[in-house]
């Protein structure tokens, strides 16, 4: 049986001054077990406006503008994805394969399945649809060309505006103001 041990240490001052960054260790007398480190900003002041991420300060105000387009692109894949998914279902279940090996090795040389046989197999046997099995906007272009005439226009709009939300999530990504913590 081993014991637990909690220890606070002092990292550092607060941005302000007039509080501090704790670092709390966890431990158990077990020499393998390891030890669980958190911190926390012990300031009022500074936590309106920077938050604890690891051991960084991160400033809130300057993280606004990446976690609305990060919601934002959340909600797209959410339609996204299973679009995709059933349009490559119904798009192989129309090729009408031969076998579960033939249908592996045509998702491979598209791109859209790295698993192994074993896994895909298993995952067939147990009824899910190829369209679940696989990462489905791995090969856009592809996708794209297999569309119906009815569906092209949205899902090429739809992969448009979810490149164009990951490339303004990116740069909003380089505007948040992090601050390492250092000891103190």
């Amino acid at each position: 049986m081993s014991r637990q041990e909690f220890d606070s240490f002092r990292e550092a001052a607060c941005l302000c001054g007039a509080g501090q960054i704790t670092r709390h260790v966890e431990s158990t007398d077990y020499p393998f077990g390891g030890a669980n480190v958190s911190y926390t900003l012990d300031c009022p002041v500074c936590a309106r406006d920077w938050r604890l991420d690891h051991g960084t300060l991160v400033n809130k105000q300057s993280e606004k503008e990446y976690t609305a387009l990060s919601a934002e692109l959340h909600a797209l894949m959410a339609e996204l994805v299973p679009l995709a998914a059933a349009m490559i279902t119904s798009h192989f279940a129309a090729l009408n394969l031969p076998s579960k090996k033939a249908e592996l090795r045509a998702l491979e040389s598209l791109g859209l399945y790295n698993g192994t046989y074993a896994a895909y197999t298993k995952a067939r046997r147990e009824g899910e649809p190829i369209g679940k099995i696989v990462w489905p906007l791995r090969n856009e272009a592809w996708l794209v060309s297999v569309a119906g005439k009815d569906q092209r226009a949205g899902l090429e709009g739809a992969l448009t505006q979810r490149a164009e939300l990951e490339a303004a999530q990116s740069k909003a990504a380089a505007k948040i103001i992090r601050k390492r913590v250092l000891r103190g």
